[in-house]
């Protein structure tokens, strides 16, 4: 588990040790980071956060390792119903409030579309098109602020992902949950200087059991680390990088065909890639401590359990207000 040098590293960086919050740093423009980042900073005692989020996330062509492939090289491995692309839809409510300084409470819960394209091979074929739509997993999480040292920060995370999105319909990418109880940790560093501010964070998402369908979806962690430039009070860009590594399918839900499909194969849905793109906060001073915020991604490096559709990029937009 790959928590631990991201606590040893902010250690050292910050030079000090546990200490009882005081305040977080503002990472951004009005004490936002950029809208990518899954777990914002501790809060003070009283304190509420309300945000809005929707994501937009296209895949199309396949990868097996590094590889490309066409869909005639799939077809040629046996398959014969081959997505040919993937669009997933989110829209994230969260919610976050801090009894006292010493801990912060959250709750997420998204909704979901998810569509895509198909063929069908051998003779007459054709193409479909699958759509499924509904609520996702919620997620609910406590951070606790360990460290503060000036303007630099350290929070540590601990959440559980609820199973109350549905696993009744279609290939696996086109489920809404997962079925399973998961416990969700995550650490968080954050520091600033002047108009210059940084973080790097680190979260995971590990499954406790097999759900009622004799799977789970397999173990996931990303580690992430942005710059930020504040231009005025109320203008901020920055630039993040991720590393996303998530594994296969443990287990498989005996109603669907692995030799089938591919997005039905779970041995063919984990892999590595590497994210990177620029966002922008803009802050709405004159409604208190509101937000928006924009961010686009781009893989620039992809090795897949293939044959898998391949991440083509991802859009994010929010709305966040403090108060």
């Amino acid at each position: 588990m790959p928590v631990l040098p991201v606590l040893v590293v902010a250690v050292v960086l910050m030079g000090g040790s546990p200490a009882a919050a005081t305040g977080s740093p503002e990472p951004a423009v009005d004490g936002f980071d950029p809208i990518g980042i899954v777990r914002e900073p501790a809060l003070r005692a009283g304190e509420w956060r309300l945000s809005y989020r929707y994501e937009r996330v296209r895949f199309e062509g396949y990868r097996d390792g590094t590889k490309r492939l066409s869909v005639g090289d799939v077809r040629d491995d046996g398959y014969l119903v081959i997505p040919t692309s993937l669009t997933v839809q989110a829209h994230r409510f969260s919610a976050m409030f801090a009894p006292f300084d010493r801990l912060t409470l959250s709750a997420s819960l998204p909704y979901l579309n998810h569509q895509m394209e198909h063929k069908h091979m051998g003779p007459g074929a054709n193409g479909a098109t699958l759509e499924t739509r509904g609520v996702g997993d919620l997620m609910i999480d406590g951070t606790v602020p360990f460290i503060r040292r000036g303007t630099q920060s350290l929070d540590v995370s601990l959440g559980l992902s609820i199973p109350t999105g549905s696993i009744q319909r279609g290939s696996y990418p086109m489920r809404l949950g997962t079925g399973t109880w998961d416990l969700v940790p995550g650490a968080s560093y954050r520091g600033r200087s002047g108009a210059a501010s940084w973080g790097l964070q680190w979260t995971g998402v590990f499954r406790m059991r097999e759900n009622d369908q004799n799977y789970s979806v397999g173990d996931q962690w990303e580690v992430t680390g942005w710059l930020a430039w504040r231009w005025a009070d109320w203008l901020s860009s920055s630039l993040r990088l991720a590393w996303n590594e998530s594994h296969d399918i443990e287990g498989a839900d005996p109603e669907l065909a692995p030799a089938l499909s591919p997005a039905m194969n779970p041995r063919a849905q984990g892999g590595s890639r590497l994210d990177l793109g620029p966002g922008i906060n803009v802050a709405l001073p004159r409604l208190g401590r509101q937000n928006l915020a924009f961010e686009a991604t781009w893989p620039v490096y992809q090795s897949l359990n293939g044959p898998q559709l391949e991440e083509d990029w991802r859009l994010m937009a929010g709305w966040r207000w403090a108060f």
